[in-house]
């Protein structure tokens, strides 16, 4: 007997290639084919069943006290794996790692190459000077923990890099080459110029708020075709939402410029956290907000499953509904409503429907379900 059984619900899954209506069955935690009954059966008929959500760039409690609590906010978005983008330093993220470890939602980190990380976000500075670095505990760090963390973390905006021009951003490319690891690239009212940033990074790494519209951004100089380039040779480019890191602009031009984003995430902290219109809300609302841009849902999926996962290294355990895999399921519903979303600089949008959370299955287990299914 199977220990669930969602029933007759849209199942799309880009990785197996599935957009169709069928029931998705669970078992000891697993994905499993569905064979006879199930102990407890959902009924999805009208919504649609994907693989758990995946939020590449979040901020979690305690990692940062402005952070949000993970299982309270992900899971009634849909999410059931999320990574930690920066919060924490390469001096100070081993002690939550058994914090990190408690945690339900599947959890990795971008560990800061700042020692203090982003913990102390407004009292302290955030320093990236490199000659202030512990290159050799950085890099163990990474090497030691592989499971837990997803790669390093650098913030480029003109508040951090000061004086230190792209010497910061060299050599946390190469600390992260020495880890053998990926690095994420926040480039948010930088004064580099966005070909520059995008030339430095390699295969893996990822620039988060890709389409940002402050300071210098993808309309600059040089700025589409360096993210062409980049993206032909494996660099990620991640919307990283946050509402004040996306720019409609900015985006509907590297669209008819032909530079796509690949993965969609929050930026979620607790400023953001469920308010609207100027925050990132959550990420279901984050991918209404691409439906609002034109963007189809066959489309969008892939940068909160398949992608993502492969983004932050979990591919084969998340982002997809192959059987044996952990039984991590987000059930989602089309609602009609007319609604306007913003973007970091005051424009709007208006969209004719949104993305609802019903039901989220982490590992096999209801963590989150809506009253109306």
């Amino acid at each position: 007997m199977m220990d669930l059984a969602i029933r007759g619900g849209r199942v799309i899954d880009p990785v197996n290639k599935i957009d169709e209506i069928r029931d998705v069955a669970v078992r000891d935690g697993a994905l499993v084919p569905l064979q006879g009954e199930a102990r407890r059966e959902i009924d999805a008929a009208g919504c649609i069943v994907v693989p758990g959500l995946i939020d590449l760039h979040v901020h979690l409690w305690p990692l940062m006290r402005k952070g949000v609590r993970a299982e309270a906010c992900c899971f009634p978005s849909g999410v059931t794996y999320a990574a930690d983008g920066g919060s924490a330093g390469w001096m100070n993220w081993p002690q939550f790692r058994a914090p990190l470890a408690d945690m339900s939602i599947g959890v990795k980190s971008f560990v800061h190459v700042s020692a203090a990380g982003l913990n102390a976000l407004g009292s302290v500075p955030e320093d990236i000077d490199p000659t202030h670095w512990d290159v050799e505990q950085m890099v163990n760090l990474v090497r030691e923990n592989r499971r837990d963390v997803a790669g390093f973390k650098i913030r480029v905006g003109r508040e951090t890099v000061g004086k230190l021009g792209m010497e910061p951003l060299r050599a946390a490319v190469a600390v992260a080459r020495l880890a053998g690891t990926r690095l994420m690239v926040h480039p948010t009212g930088s004064e580099i110029p966005m070909r520059e940033i995008l030339d430095a990074l390699g295969t893996g790494d990822i620039l988060t708020h890709a389409f940002h519209g402050h300071g210098e951004t993808l309309l600059g100089e040089g700025g589409m075709e360096a993210a062409r380039r980049a993206r032909a040779r494996g660099v990620v480019l991640d919307i990283g939402d946050g509402c004040w890191h996306f720019s409609f602009q900015v985006y509907e031009a590297a669209r008819r410029a032909g530079v796509w984003a690949d993965t969609l995430s929050t930026d979620i902290t607790a400023n953001g956290l469920y308010q609207k219109p100027n925050f990132g809300f959550s990420l279901a609302y984050c991918m209404s907000r691409q439906l609002a841009l034109g963007m189809p849902l066959e489309e969008i999926l892939p940068m909160v499953t398949a992608n993502a996962a492969k983004a932050m290294g979990v591919e084969g355990e998340a982002g997809a509904l192959t059987p044996g895999m952990p039984a991590d399921i987000a059930v989602l519903k089309f609602v009609e409503r007319e609604l306007e979303f913003r973007d970091g600089v005051g424009e709007i949008v208006r969209g004719k429907e949104y993305l609802r959370p019903m039901l989220t299955v982490k590992a096999g287990s209801i963590a989150y379900r809506d009253i109306e299914i």
